[in-house]
């Protein structure tokens, strides 16, 4: 087995940075679910159900940060299913410019409190 090629990273999947910060409230016809994380690309939810999504599927949700409302109406797309860990993976399929400025705002207060938090301890440790 050459060592070299068994260390070699995979290519990154990811497009979007991803946020657990703030919590995300996703309400779909299957019932109010949170997130695990969140991206400007769409969501991945705790989904405890057994009547799983079919990956494919379209379907619209209201969504809502803790403290930042109203709720965003949006529509998504059923990319992943992972019922043994009680996960759905969500795309984001109909991105209208309300909801892309509500979660590039979420994204920057996101960062920015990061940045704080950073800074804070920092000077703590100093």
């Amino acid at each position: 087995m050459d060592k070299e090629a068994s260390v070699t990273p995979a290519p990154e999947k990811r497009v979007y940075l991803r946020y657990t910060e703030p919590r995300l409230f996703v309400k779909t016809e299957y019932g109010a679910f949170t997130t695990v994380n969140w991206s400007l690309g769409g969501v991945c939810m705790n989904y405890p159900l057994e009547d799983r999504m079919e990956v494919g599927e379209e379907l619209w949700a209201s969504i809502v940060a803790k403290d930042f409302p109203p709720p965003r109406q949006t529509q998504f797309t059923v990319i992943r299913d992972v019922p043994e860990k009680g996960l759905v993976y969500l795309k984001f399929s109909c991105l209208g410019d309300e909801v892309k400025t509500y979660i590039e705002e979420l994204a920057a207060n996101n960062m920015e409190a990061h940045k704080r938090w950073i800074s804070s301890h920092r000077s703590n440790s100093a």
